[in-house]
């Protein structure tokens, strides 16, 4: 993908050269998104610190962090593939801040993490810069988010989901 080859070897942080490989599982642990580890990977620029950055999701299945470097293909994930040769998918894809879901979360609602880089409490009467959802309703447009997963209880924090709860 975007021309990494699977000949391309990477410095583990052993220094043992590490080729891009195909999982051998269909279950793999996260590679971390956070500040600290995702700023090291990036490496001014380079993009050249995966293997080796500090991670903050610890593995007892894969202590050198190579998982980095697997991949799935088409024999794998099928349905996605097909579902990408149809449809737009987010190549290329580039969060608004160098982080976590929680403060990406915040710029999707509201164009801005209010500096935030991790998980914060908002400050007292809850988070009030205008979402899109704010202009959805100015605009007349219905609209729906929906949740169930409890680590989305930050959406909690904004007025929108207290405002316009159902």
């Amino acid at each position: 993908m975007d021309g990494v080859s699977l000949s391309q070897q990477v410095p583990d942080k052993s220094g043992d050269l590490i080729s891009p490989y195909h999982f051998n599982t269909v279950c793999s642990e996260s590679v971390s998104p956070g500040w600290d580890t995702s700023h090291y990977a990036l490496d001014g620029g380079k993009m050249d610190g995966w293997m080796t950055a500090p991670t903050q999701i610890k593995s007892n299945i894969d202590r050198d962090n190579t998982r980095a470097m697997g991949y799935y293909d088409q024999r794998d994930l099928p349905y996605y593939y097909e579902l990408a040769t149809q449809y737009a998918t987010s190549d290329t894809f580039f969060s608004s801040v160098l982080t976590g879901t929680p403060s990406n979360r915040q710029y999707i609602w509201a164009a801005t993490s209010f500096g935030n880089i991790a998980p914060s409490n908002p400050p007292p009467g809850g988070w009030t810069q205008p979402t899109i959802f704010d202009h959805l309703t100015s605009a007349g447009v219905s609209w729906r988010y929906y949740w169930q997963d409890p680590a989305l209880k930050s959406i909690a924090n904004w007025d929108f989901a207290v405002r316009d709860r159902i």
